[in-house]
C-alpha cells in the first residue's frame, strides 16, 4: 500500500512521523511524509519519500515570534504560519495520490487538508494523537494555558467551558479559512472544529500510552490507544567523540533544553548558567541557536546543537526542559528525574501529568531564577521521584508500541462492516 503521514508542528511533532514511517517502510509499504519544508534533510536522511506541504520561511517566521511561547497567543502563530498554509497543499496532493493508487492517510488532528481529502474521496485517515491535550475530554483534571481545571468540576460546567473555547477563540480563528474552502469543493460549512471535526471517523489512535493518559468516556469511540513511537535520530546519526568524552570525564551532568523551535531562551540559558556555578554542577546545554548561549561557559558546561536523547538522557542527572510530548517520553524511557518549565501549547498539560506520575516538578518560568537551584537539588537527592522513575523506565523495555500503530494502520485498508465506521 501508499502510506502518506501527515506531521505539523516542530522536531517533536515530526520525529514520530518519521519513525512509524520508517517501521511502515520495513514492512514493504511505499511511505511518502508530508511536513513543512524545512523538515525536508531530515526526512530524506531517514530515506523516506518527501513532499513539502508549507515553506520552511513559514516555519522560521513562527520560531522567530516571541508569541510563539505565550500560553494566549501561541496557537494563533502556528495556525498562521504553518497550520493553514498546509491546508491547500496536503488536500491536493493527497486527492492527486488516492486517483492514482489505492492508499491509507496518516495525520495530525492539525492536518484540516488530510480530513478534508477524507470527506471528498473517502480515503481511510487514521488521525494520530501525539499528546492528551489533543483529545478534548470533560472528565478528569486537565491544564489548559497554565489555568488547571480541577476533577471535582462538574460535566456540565466544563461542556459550558468548551463551548465558550470554541465560540470565542477556535471557531473564529478556524472556521473562516477551513469553511471558505469547504464552500469551493461543495461541502457545508462545520463549526466545533476542534471539539468534533477534527477526529476522522475511520480510526484513530494515540502516540502515548494509557499509563500517562487514560481513555475518557467522551473520547470518538474510533480511538484506539497505542504508545510512544520514540524516535529520535539516533539511527540516523553516528555518535559524538566530544560528548562521550565530557559524560565520562566527571559526574553525571544536567541537561538544560526548551526545544529545537524555541529562538529566545537567552534568560534561560543564562540562569540555568548561574545555578550550575552555584551548585557546582556539571551540565549540557541543548539548543540549534548558539547566540543564545553565554559566552563565558566554564569546562564544566558545554553546548550542543542537538544530541539524540537516547544517546544521552539515561547518563544524566536530572532534565530541565519546556515540556514537549517527545521529551517527555524520552525522559521517562531514559528513567531522568525531570523539571518541566510549561511555556505554551500542550506543555502544562504534559507536566502535570509527569509530575502526577511522581517523575519529577513542574515550574513556572516566572520562578525560575529564585527556585531552581533548590528545585533541581529536591529532585536530584529525593529517592522516591528516582525511584519512581526506575518503575516507569521499567514499562519501556517490553513495550513494542510501533508494532501496534503499523498493525492499526495497515487493518484500516479492510473496509468497515455497515455501521461500524465511527462518527
Amino acid at each position: 500500500m501508499r502510506l502518506l503521514l501527515v506531521a505539523l508542528g516542530s522536531f517533536g511533532d515530526v520525529h514520530p512521523f518519521v519513525g512509524v514511517g520508517l517501521a511502515l517502510k520495513r514492512r514493504g509499504h511505499d511511505v511518502t511524509i508530508l511536513t513543512n519544508g524545512y523538515f525536508e534533510s531530515l526526512v530524506r536522511r531517514a530515506d523516506l519519500d518527501f513532499h513539502p506541504i508549507g515553506r520552511a520561511e513559514g516555519y522560521e517566521r513562527a520560531t522567530c515570534d516571541p508569541d510563539l511561547w505565550h500560553a494566549m497567543k501561541g496557537f494563533q502563530v502556528v495556525w498562521r504560519s504553518v497550520f493553514e498554509p498546509a491546508i491547500r497543499p496536503t488536500y491536493d496532493f493527497i486527492g492527486k495520490a488516492v486517483a492514482s493508487k489505492r492508499c491509507i492517510v496518516v495525520a495530525s488532528p492539525w492536518a484540516f487538508g488530510a480530513r478534508l481529502a477524507q470527506e471528498t474521496t473517502g480515503v481511510p485517515l487514521v488521525t494520530a494523537y501525539l499528546q492528551p491535550a489533543t483529545l478534548r475530554t470533560c472528565h478528569g483534571e486537565l491544564e489548559i494555558a497554565g489555568l488547571k481545571i480541577p476533577a471535582w468540576l462538574p460535566v456540565s460546567c466544563r461542556t459550558l467551558l468548551w463551548k465558550a473555547v470554541d465560540w470565542l477563540v477556535a471557531d473564529r480563528l478556524y472556521c473562516p479559512k477551513l469553511n471558505a474552502l469547504r464552500r469551493e469543493l461543495g461541502l457545508k460549512p462545520v463549526s466545533n472544529i476542534l471539539g468534533k471535526w477534527i477526529h476522522s471517523p475511520r480510526c484513530g489512535v494515540t502516540l502515548f500510552p494509557d499509563w500517562f493518559a487514560s481513555a475518557q468516556p467522551d473520547w470518538p469511540r474510533q480511538v484506539a490507544m497505542a504508545g510512544f513511537p520514540l524516535f529520535d535520530e539516533a539511527s540516523l546519526r553516528g555518535g559524538s567523540a566530544e560528548l562521550e568524552k565530557f559524560l565520562t570525564e566527571g559526574d553525571r551532568p544536567i541537561v538544560f533544553t526548551l526545544g529545537s523551535a524555541m529562538r529566545q531562551a537567552k534568560w534561560f540559558f543564562h540562569v540555568s548558567l548561574e545555578v550550575c556555578r552555584a551548585m557546582d554542577r556539571r551540565a549540557i546545554f541543548l539548543t540549534p541557536y548558539a547566540d543564545q548561549i553565554p559566552g563565558d561557559l566554564p569546562p564544566t558546561i558545554r553546548h550542543f546543537e542537538y544530541v539524540p536523547f537516547s544517546m544521552l538522557l539515561d547518563r544524566a542527572a536530572a532534565l530541565v526542559h519546556h515540556g514537549g510530548i517527545g521529551t517527555c517520553a524520552q525522559a521517562m524511557r531514559a528513567g531522568v528525574p525531570q523539571l518541566i518549565l510549561p511555556l505554551a501549547h500542550d506543555q502544562f498539560d504534559n507536566a502535570s501529568r509527569v509530575q502526577a506520575l511522581g517523575l519529577g516538578f513542574s515550574v513556572r518560568s516566572r520562578d525560575l531564577k529564585s527556585i531552581l537551584a533548590e528545585t533541581l537539588s529536591r529532585l536530584i537527592d529525593t529517592e522516591s521521584v528516582r525511584a519512581r522513575c526506575r518503575e516507569v523506565a521499567a514499562r519501556f523495555v517490553a513495550a513494542n508500541p510501533l508494532s501496534d500503530i503499523c498493525d492499526l494502520i495497515e487493518g484500516c485498508a479492510v473496509p468497515p462492516a455497515p455501521g461500524l465506521e465511527g462518527t
